[in-house]
This record gives structure tokens, sequence and C-alpha cells, in this order.
């Protein structure tokens, strides 16, 4: 029997039903199974921060499966023309890369499970663009992103003021900070992981009061959710944290209106004449290398990384830090200092896929930047498409300034994170123009 057939035979049995009919007629059918794709991608970023990555990975899946068979019960073919998918072949090189150095990895079973996960998020972003065509569902999905991130922030702060876990000795210099005595982490186990995943959120919060059409009431929540998630972030501690949101406020900016930079940096002059003792002194000692002990114990993972990249530098010594940690305290580390990884994004991908795997991911980097730069200098898009991808990409330039002293990718929620941004800048960026006049929910009935 032709699948065709055996669709049509499934159709009839279904509809003949009268149970199936009366849920059909139901308001949860259509609350829910008319949009069930379009809500398990949403289900998927409320979640992602809290659950282990295996069940955020099984969510995935499980969307994808949903996806396959609404493309078999529609005969639509639901991954038709995908070569023709921006940035879809760099990702793909990049994915053949990553298969290839984990079968000659030095832990090949965790580097490939590694890979596995790369291309499930993969299919996520391949599952925003086959389901975000219009500016309704990109709003929602912004706006579900916001809130995860404030729930995020709202955890940390209760962690600040009512459980106040001790602050780990190797997170900061008690001789040089003993004030610091709590640095919130969330639900992401570490200081700098949190402030990563709230930066985007604060720009993307920033974006959602500013785009056109919105009440004041609307205005307000938006900028109170980010708001608490800036708050959050000045109790994570976290150096780079505050500069990297500071990238990310520019970068937006720039896009938004450049002469808003000017305001900014009077602002940042303020700051720095109103001096906050704790917060000022915690900034400026980045630079002290010889006394801070963080960046102390960055600098001599990073020279010792560096004979890595020497002795492997075509192949790598395979994805992930599993295979880092192997090979650098098995063979590399020295003073008895062990590293997990080495707290930078470029210099890990270089320890661990080699120039060549490395050049691949630069590539698929500057298709992404390429192909964002050239859609927003056209502005054929609506307005809020317009500042969501402004926003996404303010985020993504957040990540990558944090990666010069974290490595972005040791936590896979901070992974997933980097193929959200993606997604939300291509998807919104690939909207039809629409008709002068028309409204919707995402710019709040009003016109463009």
């Amino acid at each position: 029997m032709s699948a065709a057939a055996l669709t049509d035979r499934c159709d009839r049995l279904f509809s003949e039903s009268a149970l199936v009919a009366v849920f059909k007629g139901s308001l949860l059918y259509r609350l829910t199974v008319g949009r069930a794709e379009f809500l398990a991608l949403c289900l998927i970023t409320l979640l992602m921060p809290f659950v282990p990555v295996t069940a955020s990975a099984v969510l995935i899946l499980a969307a994808g499966l949903l996806f396959l068979a609404r493309g078999l019960w529609r005969r639509v073919p639901a991954w038709r023309d995908l070569l023709r998918l921006p940035l879809l072949v760099p990702m793909l090189a990049f994915l053949a890369v990553m298969l290839l150095l984990s079968a000659f990895s030095v832990t090949r079973r965790e580097s490939l499970q590694i890979t596995a996960l790369f291309g499930i998020y993969l299919a996520f972003y391949l599952m925003c663009l086959a389901e975000l065509k219009d500016k309704r569902k990109i709003y929602v999905l912004t706006v579900i992103f916001l809130v995860s991130v404030a729930l995020e922030a709202c955890f940390g702060l209760y962690q600040n003021f009512i459980t106040r876990p001790p602050v780990d000795p190797s997170w900061i210099d008690s001789v040089a900070f003993p004030n610091i005595t709590v640095r919130v982490f969330g639900t992401l186990d570490n200081p700098n992981i949190l402030a990563q995943y709230l930066v985007p959120g604060i720009v993307i919060g920033l974006a959602l009061a500013l785009s056109k059409g919105r009440r004041l009431s609307t205005r307000v929540l938006f900028l109170g959710l980010a708001g608490v998630a800036g708050a959050s972030l000045v109790y994570t501690w976290t150096r780079m944290g505050w500069l990297s949101l500071g990238v990310a406020i520019a970068v937006f900016l720039l896009f938004y209106d450049w002469r808003l930079l000017l305001l900014a940096a009077a602002g940042v002059v303020a700051a720095v004449f109103l001096r906050p003792d704790l917060l000022s002194t915690r900034l400026t000692s980045i630079l002290n290398l010889s006394q801070d002990s963080s960046m102390f114990y960055r600098f001599q993972i990073w020279q010792v990384a560096a004979r890595m990249i020497r002795d492997f530098w075509f192949s790598g010594v395979g994805p992930g830090s599993a295979a880092f940690q192997l090979v650098y305290n098995k063979y590399y580390a020295v003073y008895g200092m062990r590293a997990y990884h080495a707290h930078n994004l470029y210099i890990e991908l270089l320890v661990e896929y080699g120039v060549f795997g490395t050049l691949i991911f630069l590539c698929l980097l500057g298709s992404y930047i390429g192909y964002a730069l050239k859609r927003i200098a056209r502005q054929p898009r609506t307005r809020f498409a317009r500042m969501a991808a402004m926003a996404a990409m303010a985020g993504m330039a957040s990540y990558l300034f944090m990666g010069l002293t974290e490595d972005c990718w040791f936590n896979f929620k901070l992974v997933f994170l980097f193929w959200f941004l993606v997604s939300l800048t291509v998807a919104s960026l690939r909207l039809p123009e629409e008709e002068p006049g028309t409204a919707s929910l995402a710019d709040g009935g009003a016109e463009d």
C-alpha cells in the first residue's frame, strides 16, 4: 500500500470517529493541536535553562517528530529545498567536520555524543525556520525567551537575598574582594554562565519596549523584565558579563540609532564619576593581571593550550571538553594546575577542532554575520522583525565577546543559546515585507 493510500485511509478512519469529531470542535483543539508545532518550540525555549540537557534534547526530538508527522499528514514536504535555507550549507559542513573529528577523537564516545547534540540543535534551527513565518509567532517566541530569562533572574535574586549560598572559593579572590560573599548562579551552576544567559534577554527586553505601537503598560512590563535580569546580572559579579552587556547595548544602538551611543557614553562617564566602590574596583581589577588570580589562572591555561594547539594543530584532540581534559591533565598540566576547558571559546575550538575545524566554524559565523548585515541594511522588513533581528545580533555580539575569557560551549545550555540567537535572527529577517497599513499583535495593533 502506498503512503498516500495509507494516509487517506487514516484520514477516513479518524474523520468517522464521533469522539474525534467532538475533540476537533473543542476549544482545547483550537488552542493546541492547530498550533502544536509552535507551542513545542515555545515550551523548549521556556524550559531550556531549567531542565537537564538530556530532557531538552528529548523535547527537541519529540518536536522534530511532530514536524515530520505534520509534513506526512498534510502532504507538504516540510524539509523540501533544505539546501536553499540560509546558513544550512556551512552548518552541515561544520557538523560533518565534527563527525569526522569525533571518529578520531581521544574520547570517541563523548565526542560522538556532543556531535549528536549539535545535530539536535541544528534540527531546532530548521524547525524555527519552518514554523516562524509570521511576525506574531516571532513576537510570542521572543516574549517567551524574555520570560524564561526573567524567571532565571528571579531565582538568582532569590539566592542573593534569601538563601545566600556561600561563594565558591574558586569563583572569587577573597583577599581582594572580602565584601563579595555571594555570587548568584541560578540553575546554571556558575555565575559566568548565568551572566551570559541574562545579557541577550536584557537586550531583547529593551528591543521589545522600543518596538513601535506598544502601550505604555506593555513597555513598562518589558522594561521591568529586562530590569530584573539586569539586577541579577549585577549580583553575578561577573566582570566580563557587565562588559558584554555594554557591548550588546552598543551594537543594538548602532543598528537602532547610532546617535544614542553618545547618550550611552555620557551615562558611562557619569557612572565613572559616581564610582560605586565595589563595582568600580571589581571592573578595574580585570586589568591587574599580576594580582588578579582569575586572570592569572586563565593566562597560565592559555599558555599551555598554545602548546596543545602546536601539537594538534590540524585535527585537534576531538570535540568536547572531555577530550581537552584528558590530554591537558595527563600530558600538559603544569604546577598541578588542572583545567576543565581553556576559558576561551576560540582557543578551545583550536584545541578541540584544530585549524581546519575552526576555519569551518568561522565560515559559519561569517555567513551568519554577512547574512544579517545584508538583510538589515536593506531595511525592507517590518518594524518588529527588524528590531528582533537587531536584538538577537546584539545578543550574539555579547556572546562572542564573553567567549574571550569563557568557553561558552562548555555548558550545553549556552550552546542552545547560540543556536536560538541564530534562529531568531534568520527567522526574523526572512519574513516577507508586509503590505502598508497591516497590523498585528507584534506591534500592538498599530501600523509600522
